[in-house]
């Protein structure tokens, strides 16, 4: 089954510190309002019989948006895709925000799954996607429950509760559900994402990963010709205007930002060789060092 799979970037009205409001409000409520964090997923699941829709919202708690919030929100929406489907290779679409989306954490996460996944990012502006529909959605449902006092909704915990029992859907070909996150349950503390910075990053608008360990694939543009969607990249009918794949590797650094000493770092046989690597110390002082004149 392939998966197709449209995330919500961070932005005002997808993910989104949402202001929790009241019907009758009093001043010190407008100028001290809660605030709750909305990422939107909607996911296309196709197979040679149906193709199913599956909208997931998280609701947090947590309001720092980094890529370890993406990780932990995209792995909540996996684990409910697995309970409808076997993965067999994921195409994602979403904006490429660096801190989140498109940036080194990102792609070391995206290096590490397993899933054979087709990683796109739409130009650098907020454009509107199907995530912004759902978000629409909630909000214009939560207005109305807040103006007719028919709710009372100022945690993430209630609005979760909330959207649970009035906009769940669970149909045969559509299904909408919501997740929730409560803070420090997002784990920061992830080495294996902390890698050498990529250069150029904003010229990446397709990124592949499953070619070698700590390894992704990236080009130019996107491309889903007949060939390409094969996977006989270097045959795209558009390679007038795309560029081939390039791999990039990705350099894994320790807690203290160096190399790790798995990676090919040219060992250091003595002082002077250093030198010639780091360029840190003047020669002069070297040779005083030494005992030379």
């Amino acid at each position: 089954m392939k998966i197709f799979q449209v995330i919500a970037p961070f932005r005002s009205l997808i993910l989104q510190k949402t202001e929790i409001k009241y019907q009758d409000e009093i001043k010190s409520a407008f100028y001290t309002a809660h605030q709750r964090t909305l990422h939107p997923s909607v996911t296309y699941l196709k197979s040679e019989e149906i193709l199913k829709r599956v909208t997931t919202i998280i609701i947090s708690e947590d309001n720092t948006h980094d890529h370890h919030a993406v990780h932990h929100f995209s792995n909540l929406v996996n684990d409910e895709i697995k309970h409808d489907s076997f993965m067999k290779r994921r195409v994602i679409f979403s904006d490429g925000c660096s801190s989140q989306y498109k940036s080194r954490g990102p792609f070391a996460d995206l290096a590490q799954k397993e899933t054979p996944t087709n990683r796109n990012y739409f130009g650098s502006e907020h454009g509107k996607s199907e995530c912004d529909g759902e978000i629409g959605i909630l909000n214009r449902a939560l207005d109305r429950a807040i103006i007719g006092k028919q709710a009372i909704i100022n945690k993430a915990t209630y609005l979760y509760n909330y959207c649970q029992i009035n906009l769940e859907i669970n149909d045969p070909v559509s299904k909408r559900l919501f997740k929730l996150v409560k803070l420090g349950e997002i784990n920061r503390k992830r080495n294996g994402t902390n890698i050498q910075n990529i250069t150029n990053t904003g010229k990446f608008y397709q990124v592949l990963n499953k070619v070698k360990k700590n390894e992704i694939k990236v080009r130019n543009l996107s491309c889903f010709c007949k060939q390409c969607e094969a996977e006989l990249y270097e045959k795209c009918l558009n390679s007038k205007y795309i560029e081939c794949f390039t791999t990039k590797k990705l350099i894994l650094l320790n807690k203290t930002g160096e190399l790790q000493k798995s990676e090919n770092v040219p060992k250091i046989k003595n002082l002077s060789q250093n030198i010639a690597v780091n360029q840190h110390v003047q020669v002069k002082s070297l040779m005083k060092y030494q005992g030379k004149n």
